[in-house]
């Protein structure tokens, strides 16, 4: 079994994910990408947490954590995304874990 390391991605650390996101959302250019990460965690304390191998990431899930009158404290996942050639190995399923 191949090992992946989960990893939170920083800001100093998006250009290894943007290839990965754009899978998802084609239109963002790194520029965008970037100002959006970074408005979405200073206002929402938005994370991105990646599995990287060989500074190369295979899945990405962006999330942040919510509270409401409907659920309480609760996991809010944004995208949940696995590389188009790596999908149905189980990625996704690790990253929820």
């Amino acid at each position: 079994m191949i090992q992946y390391e989960i990893k939170e991605i920083e800001v100093h650390e998006l250009e290894i994910v943007l290839p990965i996101i754009r899978e998802l959302r084609p239109h963002l250019d790194e520029e965008s990408f970037t100002r959006l990460y970074k408005e979405a965690k200073l206002r929402d304390e938005f994370k991105l947490v990646g599995l990287v191998r060989d500074e190369l990431c295979y899945a990405l899930m962006g999330y942040r954590l919510l509270f409401d009158f409907a659920h309480g404290k609760h996991l809010y996942i944004d995208d949940l995304i696995v590389t188009k050639d790596m999908r149905g190995q189980g990625l996704g399923e690790q990253l929820l874990e």
